[in-house]
């Protein structure tokens, strides 16, 4: 839409006019910036800026046409502009045989025992309910508890270690279907996703009793659901982005600042949905109700478990131990 000549041209397009107008005319520039010509003309007489007569033949003889003027609007439209298509039957079953060979390849190299790191605390942990270190990892003890009493077959490190097992096998899938959606070629995608899924890292953390496994299904997850919000902007996909993220902060504490990312990506991506109070209401809620989770910490500190890092029995004692006050108070001696 060409803006009227009572128009104030915004900093944009003045930038645009001042820095194109040697080799453009009147009416190109008014259509590269929305303006009218008679506003171009005007805007150039107020700022003394004149053509030169090799400007005038310069402008005469071109059929060049003028570049697009830039925009923040135009910017954050073309940054989150996703060129995805849609999952075919062909790609469901890669994903599934995604699943199932990760699955089979973390399970042979699983760990039987207790491994380093904090394997042993954790394992300890898991099997009596107590618990861990800061930030004591809620959602993380929650399911290694269930898999080590609700599971009959194996050693309890192998149980316990199902939790990073199976997470990290449903990252892999997350992380092929991300490729699937965006690369043209199905081999370059499954190259790709195998890559990730035998990477040193991501592998040696999907065998041990980590915590690890986990944050990375929840950091891949948050990565679809931006590009899911990108496609189709909705109050229900931001919903469960803020859900996701807020799920995310009970496992580990690199959640903070990527929780940070995730809500600046979602605002460049879907500026209209931030400005709908209920919807904004509606994500607080989403993203602050899992952190309820750190809520059963106190409770193992009342049996005495064999793991009682920090006895967060009263609720200084909890917002010291989620916070890492300890962590803090070693980090300034």
């Amino acid at each position: 839409m060409t803006q009227g000549s009572g128009t104030r041209p915004n900093v944009w397009q003045r930038r645009y006019v001042l820095r194109r107008y040697e080799d453009f005319d009147d009416e190109a520039l008014a259509q590269a910036t929305g303006l009218s010509e008679v506003r171009v003309a005007e805007f150039l007489r107020a700022e003394g800026a004149t053509r030169t007569r090799a400007d005038e033949r310069h402008i005469a003889q071109s059929t060049e046409a003028p570049p697009v003027m830039f925009t923040p609007r135009r910017a954050s439209s073309r940054l989150t502009r996703v060129n995805c298509r849609r999952l075919t039957t062909v790609d469901v079953v890669l994903l599934a045989a995604m699943f199932v060979a990760s699955v089979l390849l973390y399970a042979a190299t699983a760990a039987r025992t207790v491994t380093g790191e904090d394997a042993g605390e954790f394992l300890a942990a898991a099997h009596t309910f107590g618990v861990p270190h800061p930030p004591g990892y809620p959602l993380w003890l929650i399911l290694a508890w269930a898999a080590d009493h609700l599971l009959t077959f194996g050693t309890v490190a192998l149980r316990v270690t199902l939790v990073s097992l199976i997470p990290s096998a449903l990252a892999n899938v997350v992380v092929l279907a991300l490729l699937l959606k965006s690369m043209r070629g199905r081999l370059a995608a499954c190259v790709g996703a195998a890559l990730f899924a035998v990477s040193l890292t991501h592998w040696t953390q999907a065998v041990i009793p980590e915590v690890y496994g986990l944050n990375t299904l929840f950091i891949v997850l948050q990565v679809l659901l931006l590009v899911l919000l990108a496609e189709a902007p909705s109050a229900q996909r931001l919903l469960l982005l803020a859900f996701v993220t807020g799920l995310s902060a009970t496992n580990h504490t690199s959640a903070a600042p990527v929780g940070l990312l995730v809500l600046v990506a979602a605002v460049v991506i879907a500026p209209a949905l931030f400005r709908r109070p209920a919807i904004v209401a509606g994500c607080l809620i989403a993203g602050l109700a899992p952190l309820l989770l750190y809520a059963v910490l106190p409770l193992p500190p009342a049996r005495d478990p064999y793991v009682d890092w920090g006895h967060p029995k009263t609720l200084p004692a909890l917002i010291d131990h989620v916070t890492r006050a300890q962590y803090t108070s070693l980090e300034s001696e």
